[in-house]
């Protein structure tokens, strides 16, 4: 017998919770946004390693196929049996194979030597749906630390378009977006296993923070800070003299452990498969002899690479830190120990800076938790002022996040290269002190004053006939020259722009209109949830 639907009975969906359906919109909205954004190619040889293990992951081998075309621009290192492999973790490789997936069979419309742009095309969306799916992770974390609704949707529309995740977003395959995925997921289910007490959200919560290590091994001292917050936080709650709370320490302790147990049994194994040790994670020796002082004023302040200027939420986060720690102690000292954990291995790195890319690359895994700091003073009462903050914080870094993302950041670098040069002063580029550390040679500043060049370049670019070196060359034909045929002129660094100069098969156009209605319905969907 068919069921017939009462006319005042909610739907299915109407009868989803509140938040199920609020992180929904989010993640339409943002994954809509950053894939009409996305830049369809490879940012540096570290993600073009990335992208050839994602295609060795396909033929089931960890082994890169490296040829004359790729070579000199694709980071690798001597792996088992003495076979190319990439370096680093295989997670963001993982990650994309699905849509390479996708890309590989769609490819097989375009002639064969633009099938790798095909591919690569939809390789590149990857990026998009993992930040899409850490803003809807701050909204739920901020939902478990009492947040409201409509200051949660905030928080993670700060993130998601106020901060340099935005841009981050656009890229291949740089492995920091899955890195603060899988931290994020690890911390609200930490939270849960503290509030609610289930043994499944210990398991969940050890199966993430582990997991985030196949993305970046540099999150080992992450597992530590969220253990014993899964350990001790829920003991001390229910009280020191609570038989029971004494009882459960043991099974959820267990549970973490099992959780973490499996991605970590997973790693040990990828690096045996990989480099023939299951201690070797691809990486090799990395000194942390570097100035802790410089180190920390170039991540949070300087002026070229300073967080605080790539995400100025970070400022509202430091206002309301003590605010948040009086309300939240137990959460907020699990952000802020992320946070420093990752400043104390990276600020001790001569490469803190993370080029080239755009702002502070490695304080993108943590960025979340600098967002979050914020959550637990969104409360009635007090929220108003916080709210303005965040509006004016936001706002700016949207700004911000706009040149960083209408431009191509290695253009900028080209730019400042041909003026300050490249050749090696005190063991690393010229450019990058001056970059760094002197205003007027800002990123920032910089993208800033090449908008008018992005225009003429975008125009001097989109017939397809490349006069730019004052050739009148196309498309080059090999990967190694189109890496640096992205670089110069500046012009507009969207995939769906890129096809008209590339002169590659313009039918990928059709999934534009895809990409904004997902964005639209978010967009519709979060003013009805937030009313």
């Amino acid at each position: 017998m068919i069921r017939v639907r009462h006319e005042s009975e909610p739907s299915w969906w109407r009868r989803r919770r509140p938040d199920t359906r609020t992180a929904v919109w989010i993640f339409l909205l943002l994954f809509g946004f950053y894939a009409l954004w996305a830049g369809g190619h490879s940012y540096s040889s570290d993600e073009e390693g990335a992208y050839q293990q994602s295609r060795a992951l396909m033929h089931g081998t960890y082994a890169l196929e490296i040829t004359p075309d790729n070579a000199p621009i694709t980071a690798l290192r001597t792996g088992r049996d003495g076979l190319p492999a990439a370096i680093g973790g295989i997670g963001a490789s993982a990650a994309a194979v699905p849509l390479l997936a996708v890309g590989r069979v769609a490819s097989r419309a375009a002639p064969a030597d633009q099938q790798d742009l095909i591919e690569r095309l939809f390789a590149g969306f990857t990026n998009s749906w993992i930040t899409a799916l850490i803003a809807v992770l701050i909204f739920l974390i901020a939902r478990e630390v009492g947040t409201g609704r409509r200051s949660a949707i905030l928080l993670a529309l700060v993130y998601g378009v106020g901060t340099m995740a935005w841009p981050h977003a656009k890229t291949l395959l740089f492995s920091e977006p899955l890195a603060a995925l899988l931290v994020c997921a690890g911390v609200l289910y930490a939270i849960r296993t503290a509030r609610r007490g289930m043994m499944p959200w210990a398991l969940l919560s050890g199966l993430a923070i582990g997991a985030s290590l196949l993305a970046r091994i540099s999150t080992a001292p992450f597992i530590i800070i969220v253990a014993a917050y899964v350990v001790a936080v829920p003991l001390v709650q229910a009280g020191l003299r609570s038989r029971r709370a004494w009882r459960d320490l043991i099974p959820r302790t267990l549970t973490f452990a099992v959780g973490l147990a499996i991605p970590v049994m997973i790693l040990l194994a990828v690096n045996a498969w990989r480099y023939g040790s299951a201690g070797d994670t691809g990486y090799g020796a990395v000194p942390l002899d570097f100035s802790p002082l410089e180190g920390l004023f170039g991540l949070i302040l300087s002026p070229g690479k300073g967080l605080l200027w790539y995400a100025p939420v970070l400022l509202v986060a430091i206002v309301a830190l003590p605010f948040a720690f009086r309300r939240k102690p137990a959460e907020v000292s699990l952000f802020l120990l992320i946070i420093l954990a990752n400043l104390a291995i990276f600020a001790r790195f001569f490469q803190w800076h993370g080029e080239q890319a755009w702002g502070p690359r490695y304080m993108q895994t943590v960025l979340p938790m600098v967002v979050l700091i914020v959550a637990p003073v969104l409360v009635p009462g007090c929220a108003r002022w916080w709210r303005r903050g965040l509006v004016i914080a936001g706002g700016i870094g949207a700004i911000v996040g706009f040149l960083g993302s209408v431009i191509y950041f290695n253009a900028y670098f080209a730019f400042a290269g041909a003026r300050l040069g490249t050749q090696d002063v005190n063991g690393e580029p010229a450019l990058w002190r001056p970059i760094h550390f002197d205003p007027t040679w800002s990123p920032i500043v910089g993208h800033a004053r090449l908008l008018n060049d992005a225009v003429i370049g975008t125009a001097g670019r989109i017939d397809g006939n490349d006069v730019s070196f004052g050739q009148t060359g196309v498309f080059p034909t090999t990967a190694a020259g189109r890496y640096s045929w992205y670089f110069w002129p500046p012009q507009l660094d969207t995939w769906w722009y890129w096809l008209l100069p590339e002169k590659a098969p313009l039918w990928p156009l059709l999934l534009f209109p895809v990409f904004v209605v997902a964005a639209g319905t978010g967009l519709r969907g979060l003013r009805r949830e937030s009313v």
